[in-house]
C-alpha cells in the first residue's frame, strides 16, 4: 500500500487587498478587501462620482455620467456637458432711459451672472424748448419751456411742441387736453370744486380738469409752502373768457 504524505506549504496568507484574483488570505476567497480608487466621469452638470470595484481579478470603472440638458440659462453651470458654461445662452436687445436719453443695449451672460449692457444717452441741462420732447430725460417734457406773449407748452391731444395760451383764456385746442405743461407736473381729472391734495417737490401752477370741461374746467391755487409732502389746495371754477 503506497502511502501519501501531504506536506503543508511555507505560503504565508497575506492582506487579500490586490485585484488578481487570487486567494491571497486563504479565506476560500479572492480579492474581497480590494478598495478601488474613487474616480469622475463627465462634464458640467453631468458629472458622476463612483468608485473601482473588482470583477474576477480584473479593475471595472463604474462610472457613467449624468444625461447633458439644455444649456440656455444663464447660471455658470454646463448644463449640456460640453465643457462650456451657458453657451446656448441668447442675448436679447433692452432699452434703458427716457425721453431723448432712450437707448437700445444687450442683455448678456457674464460668468453666470445677467448684465444689462445699456448706458442711457447724456441728458440736456434743461427742457427749455418747446418742441415737444423730453430733452431733460426726466418725467416730463417741455416744463421748463416759457413762449412768448402768455403762451405756454402743451401736451397730449394739444400739439405736441405747440405753444397754446392757458392761463387767462383757454381755447378749443386748449381744451382738448389732457395735461398740460408750462411747470405743471401733477393734475388732477374728476376733481370737484373744494379740496384736494398734491404731492409735488417744486412751486409750479397746477390745473386739474374735469370730464365735462367745458363747463366745469377748474383750476387749483398753490399756496407758496407746498410741499413734498402733500398738501390740501382750494380747487375753483376756471375764469372763462
Amino acid at each position: 500500500v503506497e502511502v501519501v504524505v501531504c506536506k503543508e506549504s511555507d505560503y504565508k496568507p497575506t492582506a487579500d487587498d490586490n485585484c488578481n484574483g487570487l486567494d491571497e488570505d486563504c479565506d476560500g476567497e479572492a480579492d474581497q478587501d480590494f478598495k478601488g480608487e474613487v474616480i469622475t466621469c463627465g462634464e458640467g452638470a453631468c458629472t458622476t462620482i463612483s468608485t473601482q470595484i473588482c470583477v474576477n481579478g480584473t479593475i471595472v470603472d463604474t462610472c457613467v455620467q449624468k444625461d447633458a440638458g439644455s444649456d440656455n440659462n444663464c447660471d455658470g453651470i454646463d448644463d449640456n456637458c460640453d465643457g462650456t458654461p451657458d453657451d446656448g445662452f441668447v442675448e436679447e436687445v433692452i432699452t434703458c432711459g427716457v425721453g431723448e436719453c432712450f437707448n437700445e443695449g444687450i442683455l448678456r451672460c457674464v460668468r453666470g451672472e445677467l448684465v444689462r449692457d445699456c448706458k442711457p444717452l447724456e441728458p440736456a441741462e434743461d427742457d427749455s424748448i418747446c418742441n415737444g420732447r423730453n430733452e431733460d430725460c426726466d418725467l416730463f417734457t417741455d416744463e421748463d419751456a416759457v413762449c412768448g406773449d402768455g403762451l405756454a407748452c402743451s401736451l397730449d391731444s394739444c400739439v405736441d411742441g405747440a405753444c397754446t395760451r392757458i392761463y387767462d383764456y383757454c381755447d378749443s385746442p386748449c381744451h382738448s387736453c389732457d395735461r398740460i405743461t408750462q411747470g405743471i407736473i401733477a393734475t388732477s381729472d374728476n376733481t370737484d370744486i373744494g379740496s384736494v391734495t398734491f404731492t409735488y417737490d417744486g412751486s409750479y401752477i397746477f390745473r386739474a380738469n374735469s370730464i365735462d370741461w367745458e363747463f366745469n374746467e377748474i383750476h387749483i391755487l398753490v399756496t407758496d409752502d407746498f410741499t413734498s409732502e402733500g398738501q390740501d389746495v382750494t380747487v375753483e371754477e376756471f375764469n372763462h373768457h
